[in-house]
């Protein structure tokens, strides 16, 4: 089973600089897995679990918080031919109170990262169980799909879900997102990070 052995933090708001495409000579080649997701779905506490760090990316209960690219080398125990990959955490979408400015940037490089990036070469969507597909899953799923990057459906907060409610709600969302089953997992507080990576590495793949 895939495992992170080191897990780094590169370039983002951390470091106080606006980054929507990374270029370095050492990073270019790497390949890339992006996260992306309404507002407060869970995108950022999803790095800190595939990485086993904590406080790698900066979780918050305020939506929005994450407006810059953040970008992230891991290395896997597991991972064939290149150990290392590169995740990106992109900013939250829908989140009302941006300003329209704000939100027309955000959306244009957002759009721009995932219709021109040559490296990237899977796309995690993160979006509450509890919540309908929106306009904005919908359209994502649509461009992707053009360029031929898969996309990983992550259905965060499923540790809300009653064990006898996770097996019809995730039928449910086949249908709502037109996704095949391989395309969608349910991820709780008790849900491994083996078994998120390992899904992440098959459609890599």
């Amino acid at each position: 089973m895939p495992q992170v052995v080191a897990a780094e933090f590169l370039l983002g708001s951390k470091s106080g600089l606006s980054a929507p495409v990374f270029h370095t000579k050492d990073e270019v080649l790497l390949r890339e897995i992006a996260v992306i997701g309404r507002s407060n779905s869970g995108k950022s506490s999803l790095v800190n679990k595939l990485t086993g760090r904590r406080k790698l990316a900066r979780t918050s209960s305020t939506p929005g918080r994450t407006r810059e690219f953040n970008y992230f080398r891991v290395n896997l125990s597991d991972l064939p031919g290149k150990e290392e990959l590169i995740l990106v955490d992109l900013p939250g979408y829908g989140y009302a109170k941006f300003s329209k400015g704000e939100r027309e940037k955000l959306g244009r490089d957002t759009v721009e990262y995932l219709s021109m990036r040559e490296t990237l070469s899977l796309v995690c969507l993160t979006c509450d169980v509890r919540r309908k597909r929106e306009l904005e899953e919908k359209s994502l799923i649509e461009l992707l799909q053009k360029r031929n990057v898969q996309c990983l459906l992550i259905l965060t907060k499923a540790d809300k879900l009653k064990s006898n409610e996770r097996r019809s709600i995730l039928k449910k969302k086949i249908e709502e997102f037109s996704l095949p089953q391989e395309n969608l997992i349910l991820s709780g507080t008790d849900s491994k990070p083996t078994e998120l990576w390992s899904r992440m590495l098959e459609l890599m793949n």
